[in-house]
This record gives C-alpha cells, sequence and structure tokens, in this order.
C-alpha cells in the first residue's frame, strides 16, 4: 500500500518534468559593463592622463560598440566596432580587443574630471566605468 501511494505520488510531483531540459534562454537579459578596473596617471609632459587598464576581462567587439574617455572639452575614441559611427572623436587610437596592459594618453587639463565610457555592443547601454578628478594642489590654489 505504502509502495503504491509513493509511486502515485512522485509519478504525480514529477508529471512535466522532461529528461532533456532546454538550453537557458539569454533573450530579455540586458548587457552588463565589463569587469575591469583602471588608473589614471597624470602625465605633465604630455599635458594629459595616461589611462591603464589594469585588470580585469578584455574588452571586444563582441561586447563593446565602444570605449573612450572624454573631459571636459575633450573626448578620445579608444576603440570602437567597425560600424559605430563615432566620427565627429576622430578615429579610434588602438583597436579590439583591449587587454590589461593596454593603455592611452588623454590630452586635458589636469584638474579636469576625467571618465571612462563603455558602450555596450547592443549601443543602447551606455555607463562610465571608471572617472577621476585630481584636486590641485596648494601651490595651485595659491596661484588662483
Amino acid at each position: 500500500m505504502f509502495r503504491r501511494t509513493f509511486v502515485t505520488a512522485a509519478a504525480t510531483a514529477l508529471a512535466g518534468c522532461g529528461l532533456a531540459p532546454s538550453e537557458p534562454s539569454t533573450e530579455g537579459y540586458p548587457q552588463s559593463p565589463p569587469n575591469a578596473l583602471f588608473s589614471f596617471e597624470w602625465r605633465p609632459e604630455e599635458s594629459g592622463y595616461e589611462v591603464r587598464f589594469d585588470r580585469g576581462n578584455a574588452l571586444t567587439a563582441t561586447n563593446t560598440s565602444a570605449l573612450y574617455v572624454v573631459s571636459d572639452d575633450t573626448e578620445t575614441l579608444w576603440a570602437a566596432s567597425e560600424d559605430a559611427g563615432y566620427g565627429d572623436m576622430g578615429p579610434p587610437v588602438d583597436s579590439f580587443p583591449v587587454e590589461p596592459g593596454a593603455s592611452l594618453l588623454h590630452p586635458c587639463d589636469r584638474t579636469t574630471e576625467v571618465r571612462l565610457i563603455w558602450e555596450g555592443a547592443d549601443e543602447d547601454t551606455s555607463v562610465a566605468l571608471d572617472e577621476y578628478q585630481s584636486r590641485p594642489t596648494a601651490t595651485e590654489e595659491g596661484a588662483g
């Protein structure tokens, strides 16, 4: 009797479960920014910041449509997919993949805010991956 009840309950509980599950769907998931860490270093001899990709996931044409650095009056296109329309920024400094160890020089004033912008391959997602703003030194504050 117990065995019959158990088999009946198990059959009811497992009804609709197939032996071969379907693949997970990725449709509808928003594209998320990559895991990436960057650093900013002022280069006085070049009058700009060196933006360095320290570590993280490689940025490729598959997961990125554009990577660029912006400040108050300057934009530097680091890399962009071939079909992306970023002509107003000029040609990209580099091409994909952008991997840890890569860097670029962004010309700007030392005290301006500098932001690194990532755009997803879908071109609908845009995120500031990192930003940096230097504080004026005591000498610069006294000069103003």
